[in-house]
């Protein structure tokens, strides 16, 4: 092939993401269109992008990691109920004490005015090699710790190899929980701190187990040419096609129904679709790096009358959004000229519902009343005035049944979608998610894993992630399945 920038001829044994002359020593980008997945050469790496021979643009295709992101920081996360404040501040005392080490703790109390503490605490999970939890009976009854931080900290635990240390800090049932029940808590015996005598000695032995481990960890995270994100590419070509398609910045609300069976990974497909389409608009538009801002929602049965209804749902909403549990966004114009969104350029508000809370004549209030509505008014009244976007989407899962009546409710379900919407507003039907079958994952191994194949035993771990997850040549399985072992592959290598 040639260089895109001096034109001199260079031979190459395989085809990577990017290239770099030997001649003027300028990197030449190969770019791989998901529509009609022919290839060609970028001077740049533009985002988005328009494929030459079917002249649709898009922002799929990955970047180059920077430096900065393979580089794992030695960080500890601690999770902890406010009512243990004291026992947090006590217990970082000591691991303080090894800070000119470069050993630093992340807790919420890092938090700023205006951050976006949700994202915010998600990515020091991320970036942190070592979570500590004090355990209580408060921390189990925290709402945001158990459906928010612990799943986020099971996915490290299980994807990246975090270590996670539970510290019982006063008595409680811990033993009941399945996960925590198998990890190595402290202090040891699982005396709880409130009961040590000596707790100066424990803490002082904790804090320097912490530091040990954290020094015999390499600062290189391992890395292939793939990972979880690139797992959703399996069989979800059109999922990510459609959007692509018909996402576009505006200032008025844009409605996204996602449909499918519980275990499809409704929630992986909107976080990809935050991580990359969305974020790049966002990023080109507007010059900023921030992703947008993001919250999740699951609806549940709210009563009969309309009134309680709807102000149940306001109110549960204004909480998942701000984290306040006395915020009020009774209207569009209150939830715009929230102090915590004064900043943001999208909010994505993503709800869960299942098939049994699909409430019709609420939704249709909700999405019809209060946001197109709502923002409609809002941008009559103050024409000049800048908002948010706000991206709406709406994952469906279906209930397990007879393949029968599972297609007459499908047909139910989306006749009652195109009845709710409203015509003059962006509403798309993102295609069904489907489960995944065996040519999907052999595809899939083809297309991200062939600068693997020249690694040790890599054909038989390949046939047997394969065998493991379709015994019978036929037959098919969920996306949360295959994501799970395929990102467990992808962790060998």
């Amino acid at each position: 092939m040639k260089c895109a920038h001096c034109k001199q001829n260079i031979k190459i044994k395989e085809i990577k993401d990017s290239l770099t002359c030997p001649y003027c020593q300028k990197t030449t980008f190969i770019l791989t269109c998901v529509h009609c997945e022919s290839r060609f050469i970028s001077k740049q790496f533009r985002s988005p992008y328009t494929c030459k021979k079917c002249k649709e643009k898009q922002s799929l295709c990955p970047e180059p990691a920077s430096e900065q992101q393979s580089i794992e920081k030695r960080a500890v996360f601690i999770s902890y109920a406010h009512e243990d404040k004291a026992w947090l501040t006590t217990i970082k005392k000591y691991l303080d004490f090894y800070k000119n080490e470069g050993l630093t703790v992340w807790t919420d109390q890092e938090l700023q005015a205006g951050d976006q503490w949700n994202s915010e605490i998600e990515t020091a999970i991320t970036h942190a090699s070592i979570a500590i939890l004090l355990i209580s009976i408060d921390f189990f009854n925290s709402r945001f710790i158990m459906d928010k931080e612990m799943p986020c900290l099971q996915a490290q635990y299980h994807n990246n190899g975090m270590r996670v240390i539970p510290m019982i800090v006063s008595q409680c049932p811990w033993r009941n929980n399945a996960w925590i029940k198998e990890l190595q808590v402290r202090p040891d015996e699982a005396v709880p701190l409130d009961q040590c005598k000596k707790i100066s000695e424990v803490l002082t032995s904790f804090a320097d187990e912490i530091f040990q481990l954290l020094q015999s960890q390499p600062l290189e995270k391992k890395s292939t040419s793939f990972g979880s994100a690139s797992v959703l590419m399996c069989n979800r070509i059109p999922q990510l096609r459609s959007f692509l398609t018909n996402y576009r910045v505006h200032k008025m609300p844009q409605f996204y129904f996602i449909h499918g069976r519980e275990q499809d990974q409704h929630d992986s497909l909107v976080t990809r679709y935050n991580q990359t389409i969305i974020h790049k608009r966002i990023q080109e538009i507007y010059d900023v790096s921030e992703k947008p801002y993001m919250c999740e929602y699951v609806f549940k049965e709210y009563g009969k009358k309309s009134d309680d209804q709807q102000n149940t749902l306001l109110y549960d909403i204004g909480h998942e959004l701000t984290g306040e549990s006395t915020h009020d966004i009774t209207s569009f114009e209150k939830l715009v000229n929230a102090t915590i969104f004064e900043q943001q350029n999208a909010i994505i508000i993503s709800h869960k519902i299942e098939e049994d809370f699909f409430h019709k004549d609420l939704l249709t209030w909700y999405i019809q009343e209060f946001w197109t509505k709502g923002c409609a008014n809002y941008l009559k009244k103050y024409k000049h005035e800048r908002i948010p976007q706000f991206i709406l989407f709406f994952n469906i899962i279906y209930e397990a049944g007879f393949l029968n009546k599972l297609t007459h409710r499908k047909k139910k379900m989306i006749r009652w979608i195109n009845e709710i919407t409203p015509k003059n507003s962006t509403f798309v039907l993102i295609p069904e998610l489907e489960p995944v079958i065996r040519p999907d994952v052999q595809s899939w191994f083809n297309t991200y894993t062939s600068d693997l194949k020249d690694c040790p035993h890599y054909e038989s771990k390949r046939n047997e992630c394969i065998k493991q997850l379709f015994p019978k040549p036929k037959g098919s399985r969920p996306m949360a399945v295959v994501e799970e072992k395929l990102v467990g592959f992808s962790r060998q290598f």
